[in-house]
């Protein structure tokens, strides 16, 4: 029944098809066409795989190997053929001369003279010898003679030890000056009067550590100086000095301890004074990174001059590095108690009556010196610092002239208490070893307690120096020292005071080396011929020139 069904289905299916084509426009022709239904696509089943494996694989026995590698070397042949090296160059060991001599004459009967003598190249020992002689007997417009002679003469060595280095001086000095300082159209003293002698005997021995093999030894360094000195006028000092200093590396910080003991006898005819200095400053070096170094530390002074006295001074440096190392700021906290002896006094000026009854030798008291400022360099040339510091000073030792009623003019020594306020700036060029120039300014604004000026000390200095190298055989030579306006009291009139004027001095030199043993050399000082006054009453030399010869063998 079925079939039946089916087989009029698809007879009615065609017949209704035919009919509708027959109703097209256009003749299909006798083409035959065999129609099926739709096709429907369907998907089969698909057979997914479980994440979870099947198995345990917690646990896993790797199957055993078994190999052999069979080896068998390649004939192989090599010819080394020689190579020839590289010889390089031994530096060549500039020649040491053990001597060298300097003569040479000028204008105000000038003499000059210098040798030295030193041992040559050694790894255990180094000594030497120094001998100068210079004067001069200038003729100065209405002041006394001012003839003057300085000698020196030094032996001195070095013994290097296994860690430490030992070191002995022997020095002696002899100057003699003139008191010149008066008019010679009122007044005249003898010549023999007016000159004064020191000579001046030291003699020093010292141990320095010298290891540089472990950053944790003991670091030291110890000596004992003697020093005699004494003059025409039955004025006598001595001196004895003993310091030392021991540091180390504890914890990546340097700890250290200096000390001193100054003891220094002085007497002149009908006086005699006795008085010592000891000092202690322990510090710590807490920072030190490449940038920032920091100290801290204390020191203790105590000394006997005329009352014993304690002080106590904080000290502490810092300084901070920018730019790799172009720009470094520092600054430093002080003070202590320095000493003014016969010797250091007559350093600074000749011409103190030592004979006088006045003079006493009494220490300076640093109570605070704090300095700070900043240094650096623009380029690898140009170098500069600008830096500014302010002293408290007890006892600030100060030279004022002696009047005529006291006998031949000389200078004395008084002190006061006194502030500084220093300003200072320095800028230098180098180019080398053929062009160095340098600029120094320093202005100073005292404070005096009792004197109404800070006494022949100058508010404002200047320096500048050059030196050029041409060629290695003509090196010449420029200094200009500018000093301002400086005070004196007016030894005859109370209450007086004299003005010394502001000066400025040119000096050059040149020096042509003939060869590495022959040169010759010249000097002119003062080239602007200026009447100048370091000391009131003391005229400097005007024009001075010095030539001479240098040689080596």
């Amino acid at each position: 029944m079925s079939r039946i069904f089916i087989n009029w289905f698809f007879t009615a299916l065609l017949i209704l098809a035919g009919s509708t084509c027959l109703a097209q426009t256009k003749d299909l022709g006798e083409q035959q066409y065999v129609v099926v239904k739709d096709y429907k696509p369907v998907l089969a089943e698909s057979f997914k795989i479980s994440d979870a494996p099947g198995k345990d694989t917690s646990t896993s026995t790797p199957p055993s190997l078994t190999y052999s590698i069979s080896s068998h070397p390649a004939p192989t042949s090599l010819e080394v053929s020689p190579i020839k090296p590289v010889k390089i160059k031994d530096e060549s060991i500039s020649k040491l001369y053990h001597s060298l001599a300097k003569i040479g004459v000028g204008n105000y009967g000038t003499t000059y003279g210098e040798v030295f003598v030193n041992s040559t190249r050694s790894k255990t020992s180094s000594l030497g010898f120094h001998y100068k002689h210079f004067s001069a007997s200038p003729g100065l417009k209405d002041v006394g003679s001012a003839g003057f002679s300085d000698n020196s003469a030094s032996l001195y060595g070095k013994l290097f030890l296994d860690r430490s280095v030992f070191s002995a001086d022997l020095n002696y000095d002899r100057n003699v000056v003139h008191y010149y300082g008066f008019n010679t159209n009122d007044t005249m003293f003898d010549k023999a009067d007016t000159k004064q002698r020191f000579g001046n005997f030291n003699i020093a021995v010292g141990l320095k550590s010298n290891n540089i093999e472990t950053k944790d030894h003991l670091d030291h360094d110890v000596s004992i100086t003697y020093n005699t000195l004494s003059d025409l006028f039955d004025a006598t000092e001595n001196n004895v000095r003993v310091q030392g200093s021991v540091g180390k590396n504890y914890s990546g910080r340097y700890f250290m301890v200096k000390s001193f003991y100054d003891y220094n006898g002085y007497s002149r005819t009908g006086y005699d004074n006795s008085h010592g200095l000891f000092s202690i400053a322990p510090s710590a070096l807490l920072v030190n990174d490449g940038k920032l170094n920091l100290t801290a530390g204390l020191r203790l002074d105590i000394d006997n001059t005329f009352i014993s006295a304690v002080h106590f001074y904080p000290e502490g440096n810092v300084s901070y590095t920018i730019g790799g190392n172009i720009i470094t700021f520092f600054a430093s906290l002080s003070g202590g108690v320095e000493k003014n002896t016969l010797r250091s006094l007559t350093l600074t000026n000749p011409y103190i009556a030592t004979n006088d009854l006045g003079l006493l030798l009494r220490y300076s008291n640093n109570q605070t010196d704090f300095h700070g400022g900043v240094k650096g360099n623009f380029n690898n040339k140009i170098f500069f610092a600008a830096d500014a510091r302010f002293l408290d000073t007890e006892r600030l030792p100060l030279f004022v002239n002696s009047s005529f009623a006291e006998g031949i003019p000389k200078m004395k020594v008084i002190y006061d208490d006194a502030t500084q306020t220093q300003v200072h700036a320095e800028v230098a060029y180098h180019s080398a070893e053929k062009l160095r120039l340098s600029l120094s300014v320093l202005h100073i604004i005292y404070d005096m307690l009792h004197e109404e000026k800070p006494w022949h000390l100058p508010a404002t200095t200047v320096t500048v120096s050059g030196n050029y190298n041409l060629g290695g055989k003509i090196f010449v030579t420029t200094d200009i020292f500018f000093r301002g306006n400086t005070f004196a009291p007016d030894p005859e009139i109370p209450g007086g005071i004299i003005k010394l004027d502001s000066w400025t001095d040119v000096n050059f030199g040149a020096e042509y080396r003939y060869s590495k043993v022959l040169s010759v050399f010249v000097k002119l000082n003062n080239l602007g011929f200026s009447r100048y006054y370091l000391w009131n009453s003391y005229p400097t030399e005007r024009l001075n020139v010095l030539g001479g010869l240098t040689y080596a063998f």
